[in-house]
């Protein structure tokens, strides 16, 4: 399915981790690479048809990490990946600029006005359409940063659950209300220092890295059979894709499908870990 209206990010990042785990099974040899380019091909479709500019930044990043002990074993190698990560760029560039953005009229006249097109706006705090309410992430962070009322409790704890939130069905929060009609938002990270403050939001993402850390010393220590070492390999990059998503949107907060993709990720991990060990070091028994 297609997720639903805006929600492109999310397909996106099931088909990364659809197709990081076809290469984690193909280094650890359990799955041929025909099959592996197949389901490339049917993710790079998705990723070109989604309009997602963050998978510049996912699909290297996710590559890399599941990659990590072929391509920084030589110099070769990482040189090989390098020259790889920049024609994907490119061509992924190029495939947005001529499916969504138009021409270099629409795209804009200067090297400026193209950047910011094409994601630079991403960056500006400043970033603020008064007459429609957008804010670019980094602006809705500075508006956290630049709020004049807030105690240092509320700076620490937030303002509660739902006081930046913006719905039909919930109207406007507390702090939402304040600002309105600015969706203050924009972003998970934005929305926990908002309402649970920050040590909320530190704990939210120390969720996510205790369990990318328990995946990593499960890989690196050899345990489980192969498909249970590339499960865990794949929920774990899946883990640190997750968490530069809190930058980029908040459906890791109000997105049910992001979060089963999460705790999803979070169970392998802690399941293979506690459990997995059990049927490598159990003996075989042998039967007529």
């Amino acid at each position: 399915g297609t997720f639903g209206h805006g929600m492109s990010p999310v397909l996106v990042l099931f088909s990364l981790a659809g197709m990081l785990y076809c290469v984690a099974c193909w280094i650890r040899g359990v799955m041929p690479a025909w099959l592996v380019l197949l389901v490339f091909v049917v993710g790079m479709a998705n990723i070109l048809l989604g309009e997602v500019k963050a998978v510049a930044l996912w699909l290297p990043l996710g590559l890399l990490l599941i990659m990590r002990k072929r391509v920084l074993k030589n110099i070769l190698a990482f040189l090989m990946y390098t020259c790889f990560i920049a024609i994907f760029m490119s061509a992924t560039f190029v495939a947005y600029k001529t499916m969504y953005w138009g021409n270099s009229a629409k795209m804009g006249n200067s090297v400026q006005q193209n950047l910011n097109k094409a994601g630079g706006y991403f960056f500006d705090p400043y970033e603020i359409k008064y007459g429609t309410g957008e804010v670019s992430r980094v602006a809705s962070l500075y508006l956290w940063y630049r709020d004049p009322i807030p105690s240092a409790v509320n700076r620490l704890i937030g303002y509660g659950p739902g006081a930046s939130q913006i719905g039909e069905s919930t109207g406007y929060g507390v702090v939402a209300m304040r600002y309105r009609p600015l969706q203050i938002n924009a972003t998970a990270l934005s929305m926990l220092l908002w309402d649970v403050g920050i040590l909320g939001a530190i704990s939210f993402v120390l969720l996510l890295v205790c369990g990318i850390g328990v995946g990593w010393r499960y890989v690196g220590r050899g345990h489980g059979t192969p498909w249970q070492q590339a499960v865990v390999d794949t929920s774990m990059v899946m883990l640190v894709l997750l968490i530069t998503s809190l930058v980029y949107n908040r459906t890791l907060l109000d997105a049910s499908t992001v979060q089963l993709l999460c705790f999803f990720c979070l169970g392998c991990i802690v399941q293979y870990s506690r459990f997995g060990r059990a049927s490598v070091t159990s003996p075989v028994v042998k039967t007529a």
